[in-house]
């Protein structure tokens, strides 16, 4: 069994330590309730506030970020990565949630600060970049509810949802909607990211408008490896959806390990399967929605 590194020898939690930020003028005067519908998970009470959800989170966090993983069976580890991927989608989800509010009622103007930025940057300590991250991933959630409502039922990963965003940006405002469901529901029905690729790559065609300009379209496609004097590289592209996709399953195949692969508790065409299920039901989804490329 793996010791509880939060606690003491007599016998008591002992309490988190945290970087205190410098005093907000902006701090919670009252404590939201639980949202509707919020679960728990077996044998647990629910929280009943924003502050008993968040010490309960940042209380069992610090517990694995402190704990002896190399200890546990391998099986355990696995567990702890995937779900450790599903609290970094709620986390996603919940952070643009709150951005959102703390954005639209002028928080940030009570501690004088010009922008939500520059606040993030003073009161949480973070950088620049990482604070241009947050608002630019709350804005994105904000034209995608489908995706901010995945995420935060944690049906999907916070990588993947971005994608799929950037995706669905692309086609017509109208379209956008419908095909963040489709994609969403292809993700959930087993498809791994290439066939999302494909599908996305079909609805965009389905949706596209007839060209009004001259030209094929990829004037402003590129693909440039530049070299170093010390010979090191680096690769420079705009790429559409589909050579994207291809050329990441590329770059994958190259960086496996060599050798035999380990067995597989199951065989590649019934691990393939539960994929191609939910590519066919996408594409079907996408033939009733939008029907055949070019009507």
């Amino acid at each position: 069994m793996v010791a509880d590194p939060g606690s003491q020898p007599g016998g008591g939690p002992r309490r988190s330590e945290f970087a205190a930020a410098p005093n907000s003028r902006a701090e919670s005067r009252t404590v939201a309730a639980a949202p509707t519908g919020s679960g728990s998970l077996p044998g647990l009470a629910a929280p009943s506030s924003a502050g008993e959800a968040l010490q309960m989170a940042l209380t069992g966090l610090g517990w694995l970020a402190r704990a002896g993983m190399a200890s546990m069976p391998v099986p355990a580890q696995a567990e702890c990565l995937r779900s450790l991927e599903r609290l970094q989608s709620f986390h996603t989800a919940a952070r643009a949630s709150a951005l959102a509010a703390f954005t639209a009622q002028g928080g940030y103007e009570v501690d004088g600060q010009g922008s939500p930025r520059t606040w993030l940057t003073w009161q949480t300590r973070i950088t620049r970049p990482a604070a241009s991250a947050a608002i630019a991933s709350m804005r994105r959630l904000r034209e995608h509810a489908a995706i901010h409502a995945a995420l935060a039922g944690g049906s999907v990963s916070a990588s993947w949802a971005r994608q799929i965003a950037e995706w669905t940006d692309l086609l017509p405002a109208e379209a956008r909607a419908d095909a963040d469901v489709i994609l969403l529901a292809a993700a959930r029905g087993g498809a791994d990211l290439p066939d999302l690729a494909q599908l996305a790559e079909e609805i965009r065609r389905r949706t596209a408008r007839p060209d009004r300009e001259p030209g094929d379209g990829f004037e402003d496609r590129s693909l440039r490896l530049a070299t170093t004097l010390g010979g090191a590289g680096r690769l420079h592209g705009d790429l559409t959806g589909r050579c994207a996709a291809a050329l990441a399953a590329v770059l994958e195949s190259l960086g496996k390990k060599a050798g035999p692969a380990p067995p597989h508790p199951r065989p590649a065409p019934e691990r393939r399967r539960p994929a191609r299920r939910a590519g066919r039901a996408g594409r079907a989804s996408a033939r009733r929605r939008w029907g055949r490329p070019g009507r």
